[in-house]
């Protein structure tokens, strides 16, 4: 069981005038738990009052659902870094790049990791400008939900190959966002 501290809040006319004591109009309260802490499913909240003198009694429970998402986002490109080109020279570099964000965290998520042919090559650099995402949401939180990775061409063989991105958040959600093929030569 957590215990926190609640603030009080505007003023309860109704609360006094249905007890007819005008001392009960500050009696509101409120407090604001983010719901990505906790974990998808069905939860029990309950509020314990306690008066200046240490008296306290359970004001009551209600049951809330949490519906925990994963995140969300693109794979945008995986091409060459110099012009985008899905048939990379293998001295050159394969960019990746995409966004990703989170109905609780926004953006950015807390990894996107990076798989070439399967295998875990590396997490993106995050937190990349997007205005498009956040204007397509309508969320600034958003704003920021751009990733990008490169990785070397010549750590390839030449030939065809995938490339994948899993978004993860801060409660461990994840999904892949995508699988783009491309071409060593």
């Amino acid at each position: 069981m957590f215990r926190w501290q609640c603030r009080s809040e505007p003023a309860r006319a109704d609360v006094a005038s249905s007890y007819g004591k005008a001392a009960y109009t500050n009696s509101g309260w409120s407090y604001v738990y983010p719901a990505g802490y906790m974990s998808g499913g069905t939860h029990t909240v309950s509020a314990i009052a306690t008066d200046s003198l240490g008296l306290s009694t359970t004001l009551g429970a209600k049951t809330i659902t949490v519906g925990n998402e994963p995140p969300f986002g693109s794979l945008d490109m995986v091409g060459d870094q110099k012009n985008g080109n899905t048939t990379i020279p293998q001295a050159d570099v394969v960019a990746i790049v995409g966004w990703a964000a989170d109905t609780q965290q926004g953006a950015p998520v807390t990894q996107v990791q990076v798989l070439i042919d399967g295998a875990a090559v590396g997490n993106a650099t995050l937190s990349l400008s997007r205005p498009d995402v956040s204007t397509a949401y309508n969320n600034s939180k958003y704003a920021n939900a751009g990733y990008s990775f490169v990785y070397a061409g010549g750590y390839l063989t030449k030939g065809s190959h995938t490339a994948a991105v899993i978004a993860t958040d801060a409660l461990g959600l994840s999904t892949t966002l995508g699988t783009k093929s491309f071409t060593i030569q």
